[in-house]
């Protein structure tokens, strides 16, 4: 820049010069999200979902963007909250779960980053998760250093899982007339710490005199057993329980049925979970069949009769001669047939019929 003074009779002096220096000063980017008028929704077990698919970013002095990065800025639970760039992105992207930021980089164009923003998905896997809210904070720089950020809001929502129950579920055949039931329980919850209650029931040919035992350990657990269901009360944990329900023991007092013994617990939310149930079979009281009398044996054709007590009689496919594939079975005791039950058997048909 020059500098002329001319004084009022029209002379000029010499003329000054200096230098000006203009720089330019940066735009920051622009980033607008989505209108909304209320929060996202996540619940406990749902998929992903993505953020905010309306974002726009501008720039009036850059086409390019340097970085962007998405972080759970409230509520963030580590190693469960998780963010993703979802398919279709040409921006180069990372996830650190442990921080919760999701962060995207590499000189692409503010189209690029626009799209890959819109893509931003949110999930979390975890059946013990917080509820509340969680916010989102998006945050792009240009190749200036320039930042703009905005958020969004997810509400999240769990569900109460229940008290879970895992043991053996084969049946057992015994000979004896007592069996520990689940010596191998083992309980969980996810949502809770503490158990307040556990029914275990001979929900399956439960007979008089037939009993439930446990033993007398953490006594804040307290046992009761009234026809066929052994009741578990009292506030404690989920270990307590679970040593406690390993010493259940079935004792019974006639065999030649099948009992089926289910457990359920709740948790402290007042939650139920699954039914765990196993099967028992006591041979040992067993009663065998007592055979009185027969008919002799026919040379071809006819019937034979056979007279006795606690048959058992297998009914088996019609014209099925080797008797190999067995459709019922049922004992034929007082309450069908009489103290005495006949079974008739025609020669070679393969059928047992029932008196």
């Amino acid at each position: 820049m020059a500098w002329t003074l001319t004084d009022v009779e029209g002379l000029t002096g010499p003329s000054k010069t200096m230098s000006l220096a203009v720089q330019s000063v940066n735009q920051l980017p622009v980033l607008t999200m989505g209108t909304y008028t209320t929060a996202a929704t996540y619940g406990e077990g749902d998929t992903a979902i993505v953020l905010d698919n309306q974002i726009t970013l501008s720039d009036a002095d850059h086409t390019t963007l340097a970085s962007a990065t998405v972080a759970v800025t409230t509520g963030f639970e580590s190693g469960k909250d998780t963010l993703l760039v979802g398919a279709g992105s040409t921006v180069t992207s990372s996830y650190a779960a442990a921080t919760g930021v999701l962060t995207l980089t590499g000189g692409a164009t503010l189209a690029d980053y626009q799209a890959a923003l819109r893509l931003v998905s949110y999930s979390n896997t975890a059946e013990d998760a917080s509820t509340g809210k969680r916010v989102m904070t998006f945050t792009v720089t240009d190749g200036a250093g320039g930042t703009a950020t905005g958020t969004r809001e997810v509400q999240f929502s769990t569900v109460l899982d229940g008290t879970t129950l895992t043991g053996t579920v084969s049946s057992l055949t015994s000979v004896a007339k007592s069996a520990l039931v689940q010596s191998t329980l083992v309980v969980t919850d996810p949502d809770s710490a503490m158990v307040s209650k556990a029914t275990i029931t001979i929900a399956t040919g439960c007979a008089s005199g037939d009993v439930l035992t446990v033993s007398d350990m953490h006594p804040e657990i307290v046992a009761s057993f009234s026809g066929c269901v052994l009741t578990l009360t009292g506030d404690s944990s989920k270990a307590n329980y679970q040593a406690k329900m390993r010493t259940i023991r079935i004792t019974v007092t006639s065999g030649d049925i099948e009992r089926m013994v289910s457990f359920v617990a709740t948790d402290s939310t007042g939650k139920s979970g699954n039914t765990l149930s196993r099967s028992f079979y006591f041979t040992a009281l067993t009663k065998l069949p007592t055979v009185t009398s027969a008919t002799s044996v026919p040379t071809s054709g006819g019937t034979v009769t056979i007279t006795g007590t606690k048959f058992w009689t297998h009914v088996t496919q019609p014209g099925d001669a080797r008797g190999d594939r067995v459709d019922r079975m049922h004992e034929y005791r007082g309450d069908r047939c009489g103290d005495q039950a006949g079974v008739h058997a025609r020669r070679g048909c393969g059928k047992l019929a029932h008196c």
